[in-house]
């Protein structure tokens, strides 16, 4: 116990000191207010609950908002923000627990954590309810590659996990064959025919909703700006060179001209070595991983919720939620090895990837604060307004805004 609370508190301090305002200034993100808080104090809890966002379920931040309405409207970003930061938390946790001991050493564990947590490039997925749903899946992954827990209380942590995850997010369709296979690894094994039943019933849920809301959920139905020298330099500047130098170092260069196009295919090649080389040699967990990630990557590419042209767009944009299993697959690629059990040139040039990946955690350790929009005065505001009356609060980033219907 004393262990995991000092785990805790040291993840805690590392979380908040990428962006102390978090916790010292708490403000709505984006969709936290826009569309999770509004949805649940303008609507009625079921339309609430079970109303789909770009094609699926995203259960779990809804009832957090649903609960949230308990609180004056002034404490739901600090709210909202402890448990996306509890979220974040959480597979630190469980990685470093007696049942992921088969997914490394302690040692090993620990880097792997420590890079999830000052991963470069990755300022939209912090401490913000409306990407939870992320590190909520990366939670019901290690379980999946985890060996059974000894007591009801894991499984019942197993299985709600998993359940909430399988109704948040659209995850679930690449989990389910995940679980088939471990599965099948051990076909005796209840607990991992639960997980399987889970996964089987969520992705079917998932794959339902999708097929019958998601096109009119999208902002655009076809990816515009999509080339090879676009894929390349996305690769690149947002994943494999992002997890290395960092977001910062990369702001300035352009990949456009010729040599920073064949820098870019340089990275992009050994980088898709390493993972070939890490799927060819490592144990099952890191074989998923790499697999689900690249599946991931490959959806978010398919299918990207943002401007059009897409891909363009997506190769301006700092930090963004696509990139986070890509990179972190890359992270624990390098990881993996630094195991005994690669050859002494392969474990020498994983430390100096790691080395260089000490200059990209400095460079994005501090993500940019929210913009000062004064909450504080439009919640007092707010509360003086007559019933019925419609209210605007602008919200970070700077040009979104909350509508609420006064009660």
């Amino acid at each position: 116990m004393r262990r995991a609370v000092l785990v805790f508190l040291c993840c805690l301090l590392i979380v908040v000191s990428r962006r102390p305002d978090a916790l010292l200034h708490a403000q709505f993100w984006a969709e936290d207010g826009r569309l999770l808080y509004a949805d649940a104090y303008n609507l009625d809890a079921v339309r609430t609950v079970l109303h789909p966002v770009a094609g699926y379920f995203i259960i779990f931040p809804r009832l957090v908002a649903l609960i949230a309405l308990a609180l004056p409207l002034g404490a739901v970003p600090l709210m909202f923000n402890c448990i996306a930061i509890l979220l974040q938390i959480l597979p630190v946790q469980f990685l470093l627990s007696s049942r992921c001991r088969e997914l490394g050493s302690t040692s090993a564990r620990c880097l792997f954590a420590f890079l999830y947590l000052a991963l470069p490039n990755s300022q939209e997925m912090h401490a913000n309810l409306n990407n939870s749903h992320w590190r909520l899946a990366l939670l019901a992954l290690l379980i999946l590659f985890s060996r059974p827990g000894r007591t009801v209380l894991w499984n019942v942590f197993d299985w709600t996990v998993l359940a909430f995850c399988a109704l948040t997010g659209p995850f679930i369709i690449l989990f389910a064959p995940i679980a088939a296979i471990f599965y099948r690894s051990d076909p005796r094994n209840r607990w991992r025919l639960s997980l399987l039943l889970i996964s089987g019933i969520g992705a079917a849920v998932e794959g339902l909703v999708l097929l019958l809301t998601g096109g009119s959920d999208r902002l655009v139905h076809e990816v515009r700006g999509a080339t090879p020298e676009l894929l390349i330099q996305i690769l690149a500047k947002q994943v494999f060179l992002a997890v290395l130098v960092g977001r910062r170092t990369l702001g300035g260069f352009s990949f456009d001209s010729r040599s920073g196009l064949i820098l870019a295919a340089i990275a992009v090649s050994a980088g898709i070595a390493i993972e070939l080389y890490v799927l060819l040699k490592a144990p099952l967990p890191w074989k998923a991983l790499i697999l689900f990630s690249f599946g991931i990557l490959g959806i978010s590419l398919a299918y990207p919720m943002a401007a059009s042209p897409q891909w363009p767009t997506l190769l301006a944009a700092g930090g963004v939620r696509y990139w986070f299993f890509p990179m972190l697959a890359f992270i624990a690629s390098i990881v993996w090895m630094r195991s005994g059990r690669n050859s002494a040139f392969v474990r020498k040039s994983a430390l100096a990837l790691l080395v260089v990946m000490l200059w990209g955690i400095v460079q994005d350790w501090g993500h940019p604060r929210f913009v000062d929009l004064h909450f504080p005065n439009y919640v007092r505001e707010f509360s003086e307004q007559p019933t019925g009356t419609r209210f605007v609060i602008p919200l970070n980033p700077v040009g979104w805004s909350m509508q609420l219907m006064k009660r």
